[in-house]
């Protein structure tokens, strides 16, 4: 069975391309940067023998999804797995970030990640297997986040759309959980600029998160935190005032700028 793994160059992507690899997935690795996918490709076929196709490619192009899937149709590959796993964020006041990278943000982080899974549905509807999509949101998507006012609402879209198809296909073939990471070690801080140094709590690998989200990708779970840290920021959130969760996070965001 194969899985498709989008931003698999980097990150969280990465790792989980890893460890599905390890557990003798083929793989669709979806990226933009075509160097990255061909290195980690050879890596992996090299340790485990698996069989795995590249797909470099921009996301936000909705023609670039729909051959993503025409082509998985064509080579007749059996899909069982999605992680939605590509997305930015920028860590900055609204205003001084330009409109353009917020638009990105809102292409990738919610549309691409839509158009993925619709065209994944599609798919195993028509297939005679089961179906296993895993969104990667954030802690962000649940409760607002100052200084990454746009990213945190992607995934509070991701969060809610997630929850929403999970209970629509309760009683169907097809399975949907969001895995709600904190601050993580990769590259992704680099592109938002943040300070991660300074970091006010404690910051998972992209391994451990990868782990977490591939140990419960077929649990019943819709939301998946992982870390005792990230499941107690979660959980304030929930039960504080939202004017003192917004002062909370304001102040840790403000470290890391």
């Amino acid at each position: 069975m194969y899985a498709i793994v989008t931003g698999a160059s980097s990150g969280i992507g990465e790792e989980y391309a890893r460890i599905l690899a390890r557990n003798r997935y083929d793989l669709i690795l979806v990226a933009r940067r075509k160097d990255k996918l061909k290195q980690l490709s050879e890596e992996l076929k090299s340790a485990h023998g698996v069989e795995i196709e590249v797909m470099d490619m921009d996301l936000t192009v909705m023609k670039n999804v729909t051959d993503l899937f025409n082509k998985i149709k064509k080579k007749k590959l059996d899909v069982e797995v999605l992680v939605n796993n590509a997305g930015f964020g920028a860590n900055t006041i609204f205003s001084e970030t330009e409109f353009d990278q917020y638009n990105a943000m809102i292409k990738l982080n919610i549309t691409s990640l839509t158009q993925m899974t619709h065209g994944f549905i599609e798919y195993i509807e028509g297939s005679s297997h089961s179906g296993y999509v895993q969104n990667v949101a954030s802690v962000a998507g649940l409760a607002p986040v100052p200084y990454m006012s746009v990213y945190g609402a992607t995934k509070a879209y991701v969060v809610s759309f997630t929850q929403a198809l999970s209970a629509e296909y309760d009683r169907a073939k097809l399975s949907f959980n969001a895995l709600c990471p904190g601050m993580t070690i990769s590259e992704f801080h680099e592109i938002a600029g943040s300070k991660v140094d300074d970091s006010p709590v404690p910051m998972m690998t992209s391994a451990e998160v990868a782990q977490f989200g591939y140990e419960n990708l077929k649990s019943n779970k819709t939301i998946l935190v992982p870390g005792f840290a990230n499941k107690f920021t979660a959980f304030l959130g929930r039960v504080l005032p939202k004017p003192i969760v917004l002062k909370i996070t304001k102040m840790m965001m403000e470290r890391l700028r």
